[in-house]
Order: C-alpha cells, then sequence, then structure tokens
C-alpha cells in the first residue's frame, strides 16, 4: 500500500509498514509524525529521530483490543497535528 491521504481538512495519512522505507516519499510528503499500529522492533530505520513516534504495539488478530488504545491515539494524532514541527502544523502517517 502506497501513502494516501484521508479527506479532510487535517494533514493526515495512512500506508503499509513498507511506506517507511519510502524515505523521498515521506519527505514529498513532509511527514513530522507517525502511528505504528503493529509489535514492530523499529531500531533499524534510518532518520527515525526526524519523527515523532507513537507505537501501538498490537497483535494482527481478530480479537485484539484496538478500543482500548482509541483515546491515546486519537489525542497523540490531535497534538501532533496541532503543534507539527519547526512551527508548521503536523503531517501524520498511520501504518501498519
Amino acid at each position: 500500500m502506497a501513502l494516501s491521504r484521508v479527506p479532510g481538512e487535517d494533514e493526515l495519512y495512512v500506508g503499509g509498514i513498507f511506506t517507511l522505507r519510502r524515505k523521498s516519499t515521506l519527505a514529498s510528503t513532509g511527514i513530522t509524525h507517525v502511528v505504528s499500529v503493529l509489535k514492530y522492533d523499529f531500531k533499524d530505520f534510518e532518520d527515525w529521530e526526524k519523527y515523532g513516534h507513537l507505537n501501538v504495539e498490537v497483535d494482527d488478530v481478530d480479537d485484539e483490543n484496538l478500543l482500548g488504545e482509541f483515546e491515546r491515539t486519537g489525542s497523540w494524532i490531535e497534538k501532533a497535528l496541532k503543534e507539527g514541527k519547526d512551527g508548521k502544523k503536523g503531517k501524520v502517517l498511520i501504518h501498519w
């Protein structure tokens, strides 16, 4: 899955894990923050410190409790979009 913008006023995007490997796409889109919805060790990704990051560690199973993560994740995304980075509004990628 490539990077897709969610319709609306905010700069909110969705994509798969391989979107993170497309550095030129992240840069040209201006992504400032990343929400990762999976159990994964991201220490091997280069330039990871460039982005604000929230890792929602869940398994890809039918009975995973995603609702328990909504409030924390939603608040984090709202803050990232509002506060952004370097004086500009944030652009958030949510991937799984």
